[in-house]
């Protein structure tokens, strides 16, 4: 019997096929909203980045001309350095992230070890270079990008991590037009694409080769051809509603739960509850659809609430409809041109006086022509003319006119071109470390802060993608660090440690004692509530470079407090064996001082009991004198009475704070200074002395530390 051959699901492909149509809809939307803004920002970025070479910074017809007529057309690129003021401020000052607690039981410990995981996925990452290429493209050309991926760990491991990764070419990247926010995080979609030779994407995904169907060499919506196929991916926002439920539990504690959270015995109890409390909510599930030409190839649902892809940009304003955005070149593009065009004025003038046409008779030159002309060209040892006509009458000589002299014009015209780019920029000859008008140290300082104000519009937005970028990762964190694994931490100071992250721990965080003596710190990022700040600072190598030159300064006007600081001092120093050195000064300094050793109340109550202790054992010497001196049976009632306090306040000693036992010794030593000795009558003196070596124990007991109370340093 035949089997009957089971037919295609369509249903997939259907879905497919609405799935392109929305994104390339989508892509024709934000293309027409910022066609117009990417097509300057690109000028932007050619422009600032225009050497002798490229000649980006001349029109092409104008370059053209000047070319074909060999006049001269130089590229001197000052905007490069007007932009890199700003980059590399920004590098040296790069925002950081930092977390708050804000609720549940998370604390400020918790708040930096989270902390700690975002600064190690940024080391891991390269986050640098990350932030930098969106900053560099923010600052030229107005707007940069970066994206935020996951991964599994290795090849051996279904255990995912988080990773930064940069976007080189802002202008593959389409996010949903209609953000309010700044930081773009409530978008509803957003595109990037790359564009590969039909060659390239056959040797770089072969099991997507099928998916490429050719078509014509470009089809009308560019996404499939035979010379380029399209490989976008494609983030779209799905509202999914749920309803929270507000109810008390049998303690009597209020709980909340969701619908799609509930167990069928908790939803029995919530139906018999009668105070119950329900609210509506709409999740925003993140979906992820990988796309080769018109084909779906691959697709899932994102683990975070925010489509993961972070923009920055320059300056961002909507005019007539229309978006108009631009970074720092913009301002400076015509005075650049002016600049160039006097400087190539200039020189053109000043090589033209070495090409003076030579004006004399056209007989004196008749049969030297070639001589004469080439004159300008070569450098000839002698210029052959006749001197005489047919007639025999002497002809004169060819004479050079006054050449042409450079104009004064050009070189002022350079200067306002430099000075038009100063004022455009904000950025005058203070910021950028020339001589200036200012000449107090103070009018420096202030003219640069002039300078770095004007341009802090860029830092402040990267700033603000960096606090989104922390937003995404504490929103991703608990959900790809969903089981028990040891996770590194970077502390701000670049040292690395280790934390075991434990999604089922009660707290957020706890230290176990380990059998080894390790203190193990276990980390649960779903405990407690944060908020993302970014924090703008030198880095730490440069605050670190900052406090180690600070130290010096104050060592050198008071020497002395080497023996308090010193060991901070080399420990921000950056040589080598700074470290060595740091640990041997601290092994020196006092341990009061690093707050190991008693506290000052301490010790004046150990000189306090010092002091009556030798009181006590002057005057049980004194009552042991006049013991021999009287009678022996008084003498050993005395000293049975002596010693029997001294056993009394060392059993007591332990549990007795150092307020009591300065109590204490005082009693003891005004009951000895009033005991009423009688002088003896007839006693062997050597009958009443006390054994050779005894020696009184209340004294030693104090002195020696036996048993110093309520843990009294020693």
């Amino acid at each position: 019997m035949a089997r009957k051959s089971k037919k295609p699901d369509t249903s997939l492909d259907a879905e497919d096929d609405k799935i392109v149509s929305e994104a390339k809809k989508r892509f024709d939307r934000s293309l027409a909203w910022e066609g117009e803004s990417n097509r300057r920002s690109k000028d932007d970025l050619r422009f600032a980045n225009g050497d002798p070479d490229n000649g980006y910074q001349w029109p092409n017809d104008y370059l053209r001309r000047r070319q074909v007529a060999d006049r001269p057309c130089l590229t001197i690129n000052k905007i490069a350095f007007h932009n890199n003021l700003i980059i590399n401020e920004g590098k040296k000052n790069k925002p950081g992230i930092k977390l708050v607690p804000t609720g549940g039981t998370a604390t400020k410990q918790s708040a930096d070890v989270y902390a700690g995981v975002i600064r190690h996925i940024e080391y891991k990452s390269n986050a640098q270079t990350v932030y930098d290429t969106a900053f560099e493209t923010q600052v030229e050309g107005g707007v940069g990008y970066w994206r935020v991926l996951t991964k599994y760990v290795n090849d051996n491991s279904m255990d995912q991590e988080i990773w930064l990764a940069r976007i080189r070419n802002p202008f593959t990247v389409y996010v949903d037009p209609n953000c309010v926010e700044l930081n773009c995080s409530d978008a509803r979609y957003a595109l990037l694409y790359r564009d590969y030779e039909r060659s390239q994407f056959d040797e770089d995904f072969p099991q997507y080769k099928d998916k490429g169907v050719p078509g014509p060499v470009i089809d009308n919506d560019g996404w499939n051809g035979n010379v380029y196929v399209r490989v976008a991916e494609y983030f779209r926002v799905v509202v999914v509603p749920d309803t929270l439920y507000v109810y008390k539990d049998a303690e009597g504690k209020v709980q909340s739960v969701r619908k799609s959270q509930i167990t069928p015995a908790l939803g029995a109890q919530l139906a018999n509850e009668k105070d119950v409390r329900k609210r509506e909510l709409k999740d925003r599930q993140v979906q992820w659809f990988k796309l080769v030409g018109n084909k779906v190839v691959e697709r899932t649902v994102w683990a975070g609430k925010y489509i993961p892809i972070i923009k920055v940009v320059g300056r961002e304003r909507v005019i007539d409809s229309i978006l108009d955005r631009k970074g720092h070149t913009r301002m400076l593009k015509d005075a650049q041109r002016m600049y160039n065009y006097m400087a190539s004025s200039q020189v053109e003038a000043l090589g033209l006086q070495t090409k003076a046409p030579w004006v004399g008779p056209a007989k004196a030159i008749e049969g030297f022509e070639n001589y004469w002309f080439r004159s300008n060209v070569d450098t000839p040892a002698y210029l052959p003319h006749n001197h005489m006509d047919d007639k025999g009458q002497p002809i004169p000589p060819p004479q050079r006119p006054q050449p042409p002299q450079a104009s004064e014009g050009f070189q002022v015209g350079m200067q306002n071109a430099e000075r038009d780019m100063m004022s455009a920029s904000g950025q005058y000859e203070a910021v950028r470390g020339e001589p200036s008008n200012e000449q107090s140290g103070r009018a420096i300082a202030r003219r640069q802060g002039q300078g770095e104000t004007s341009t802090y519009n860029y830092i402040d937005n990267l700033m603000v993608g960096i606090q989104f970028t922390g937003m995404i990762l504490i929103d991703l964190i608990p959900k790809i660090y969903d089981t028990r694994r040891i996770v590194g931490i970077l502390l701000p100071d670049g040292e690395t440690q280790q934390v075991t992250v434990d999604p089922d721990a009660e707290q957020p965080l706890t230290e176990q004692q380990k059998l080894t003596g390790e203190v193990e710190r276990i980390f649960n990022p779903n405990v407690g509530e944060y908020e993302v700040q970014a924090e703008v600072g030198p880095a730490y190598a440069t605050r670190r470079q900052e406090t180690f030159d600070a130290c010096v300064a104050i060592i050198t006007q008071s020497p002395e407090l080497m023996r308090v600081i010193g060991d901070l001092v080399f420990k921000n120093a950056d040589f080598p064996g700074a470290e060595d050195i740091a640990e041997r000064i601290k092994r020196t300094i006092p341990p009061e001082v690093l707050g190991q050793g008693p506290s000052p109340s301490e010790q004046q109550l150990q000189a306090q009991v010092k002091s009556l202790s030798q009181m006590l054992e002057s005057a049980i010497q004194a009552a042991a004198d006049a013991t021999r001196k009287g009678e022996a049976y008084k003498y050993d009632k005395t000293v049975d009475e002596y010693r029997a306090e001294t056993d009394r306040i060392k059993t007591l000693g332990p549990g007795m704070t150092p307020e009591a036992i300065v109590a204490l010794v005082a009693q003891v030593l005004r009951d000895a200074l009033q005991t009423d000795v009688t002088a003896p009558q007839q006693v062997q003196a050597e009958s009443a002395q006390p054994p050779a070596g005894a020696q009184p124990e209340m004294p030693n007991m104090l002195m020696n530390g036996g048993g110093a109370p309520g843990g009294m340093p020693q």
